[in-house]
């Protein structure tokens, strides 16, 4: 207090009038101080929180009727009491512990307790302000209030955003599972019609097939008679001979009634003449047999024993008209053990993987086959010296419809296909790749299907 007596003024109170100036100091002094009470009296009461003001020593100066009825008291009541004449011991010593941090650090502090009445969780909220005279700390001010619908509702706010979340990744992960099944109901559909489509060009070319052989083993049949009437008529024309000479012309007479008709010249060339049809027509009659069985179209659940290294020579031979004149092609196929297949969806991946690597190279290039084998499984690769693969495309090589190649000369198709097939035939179809130094893909095929038992080491031949 500023109007406190002080040492040596005692001298100076002797005087009357310097009593009642002093008196006259007090009682100003204490007006102040009634002032200043009132003042936080007025504060405390106009507050709509719980409120309290605390000496130094944390002992409540001033209540309002608030905080009196949260505790079940008085404002009156209170003045003098701390918190441990309101609250149990641990909760009134952290209270104290709060306060002194207040005054000790001077600043102001905010939190939320909670406490259980009951079984019920309740909330405030507590602010908690330093008081200064001048630079002295003399006490601390509270104020608190029950916040336990407002954490309710930010919990529950919480709950929700996290079940939102929740609803939100689920309903993510069906979406990539919808988006999945659209991709592989897009490439079961296009598998669907590219296999409707093979299917209808097997049945075609395997009719085609059928009606060019008839002709041509009739052709074959022909030439062989032609054959053998050219031999008698040799053997005629050499009795005549004989019959001549014998009849008293001379051997030279024969010779010029030979000479005159060709005779010798014809029977030589006409036996040239057959045996080059023969040649070629049992050509043909290969190029057939190997187109039948290229085009057979096979049930995925109707598998056969296949020779794979049969298969791929059937493959080179359909695509001998894509090969350009310095585009070569070389083989190095080994003995492999028949596999359980498809062999019709198995020529159909060779003949892509093959095609593409003709293709891949141009007009000038190599492109090596090569089969290899062992009692797991059997291995072909098909390299090409072509440009190589982008990487920036690698992830897209067996995406259905994608294709390097212009408009209107490949459907994107081709290695999806492919892909799926050795995938349903529990083999795997992988590649490599270099920029500027070529592509090999490697295909991959069990020796016998793992949901089918084992089938017979042999088969006969036109079984396949």
């Amino acid at each position: 207090m500023s109007g406190a007596m002080r040492e040596g003024e005692t001298d100076a109170l002797d005087s009357p009038e310097a009593l009642r100036e002093r008196i006259r100091e007090l009682e100003a002094e204490l007006d102040r101080v009634r002032h200043s009470d009132h003042d936080h009296r007025l504060l405390l009461a106009s507050l709509p929180q719980k409120a309290f003001l605390k000496d130094r020593a944390s002992r409540f100066v001033r209540v309002n009727e608030a905080f009196a009825a949260e505790v079940g008291a008085s404002p009156d009541e209170l003045i003098g009491k701390t918190d441990f004449d309101l609250y149990s011991e641990d909760l009134a010593s952290k209270y104290q512990a709060d306060d002194e941090r207040v005054m000790q650090s001077r600043r102001t502090v905010t939190l939320i307790e909670h406490h259980g009445v009951g079984g019920f969780i309740r909330y405030v909220e507590v602010t908690k302000a330093p008081v200064l005279d001048g630079e002295t700390v003399v006490g601390l001010i509270g104020i608190f209030a029950d916040v336990t619908a407002r954490v309710r509702a930010e919990e529950e706010r919480s709950r929700q955003a996290k079940l939102l979340a929740e609803q939100a990744k689920e309903l993510e992960e069906r979406n990539q599972e919808l988006t999945r099944a659209y991709a592989e109901l897009k490439d079961a559909e296009a598998l669907l019609v590219h296999t409707e489509k093979m299917a209808t060009t097997g049945q075609i070319v395997a009719g085609l097939a059928h009606e060019i052989n008839n002709p041509v083993a009739f052709v074959i049949t022909n030439l062989a008679a032609m054959v053998r009437d050219v031999d008698d008529l040799v053997g005629y024309t050499a009795a005549c001979d004989e019959l001549a000479q014998s009849s008293g012309a001379t051997p030279e007479q024969s010779r010029q009634l030979r000479d005159r008709f060709s005779a010798d010249e014809a029977a030589t060339e006409i036996r040239g003449l057959v045996d080059s049809a023969r040649g070629g027509m049992q050509r043909i009659s290969r190029l057939i047999s190997t187109l039948r069985d290229y085009s057979r179209v096979d049930s995925r659940d109707n598998l056969t024993m296949f020779d794979l290294k049969a298969g791929i020579d059937s493959t080179l031979v359909m695509l001998r008209p894509m090969r350009k004149n310095d585009v070569d092609l070389t083989c190095e196929l080994k003995d492999c053990p028949l596999i359980e297949c498809n062999g019709g969806q198995i020529n159909q991946v060779l003949m892509n993987l093959i095609s593409n690597a003709i293709q891949a190279v141009g007009t000038h290039g190599e492109v090596r086959v090569r089969l290899d084998a062992d009692e797991t499984g059997a291995l072909v690769e098909i390299a090409d010296n072509g440009p190589g693969i982008d990487p920036k495309i690698h992830d897209m090589i067996f995406d259905p419809f994608f294709t390097t190649k212009g408009v209107g000369e490949g459907t994107g198709l081709g290695l999806a296909i492919a892909r799926r097939i050795v995938e349903q035939h529990d083999g795997r179809l992988d590649f490599e790749t270099e920029i500027g130094k070529g592509t090999t893909f490697s295909l991959r095929l069990p020796l016998r299907q793992r949901h089918f038992p084992d089938a017979p080491e042999e088969l006969d031949e036109h079984e396949n």
